[in-house]
């Protein structure tokens, strides 16, 4: 599923707890997306240019190699992975290793409550 459909956006600015959405790579930290799983068979909407999936949770994937920015702290959740971003947008983003809901915990620290265990490569999540 393209990420563009999963309201997909790059996030930085990090503090503890707290970040912003960016319209570039440039200083991104991280990738915020919706589920892909959890989104199959839900409504789609779309909003100020913006598509996403009604009722489906987000996930947070920090970077490794962040672009212009500090690497957001192993400590700081979700956690603990942290992936290795290539592209230069949305449309061409990969994440590497493979994202696995199953083992990381939410934003809270609590065990993720979606098993999802996917790939995000040149765009598409599945």
């Amino acid at each position: 599923m393209k990420l563009t459909d999963l309201d997909a956006r790059f996030v930085g600015a990090w503090q503890p707890g707290q970040y912003s959405e960016l319209n570039s790579v440039e200083g991104a930290q991280g990738l915020l997306f919706q589920c892909p799983a959890c989104s199959q068979g839900k409504e789609r909407g779309s909003e100020d240019g913006r598509n996403f999936v009604v009722g489906a949770h987000y996930v947070l994937c920090w970077f490794s190699n962040p672009r212009n920015a500090p690497t957001v702290p192993a400590a700081e959740l979700p956690g603990p992975g942290r992936w290795t971003f290539t592209g230069d947008s949305i449309d061409a983003a990969t994440l590497s290793p493979s994202v696995n809901l199953d083992v990381h915990t939410d934003h809270k620290g609590d065990p993720h409550p979606c098993t999802w265990h996917g790939w995000v490569k040149d765009g598409d999540a599945a």
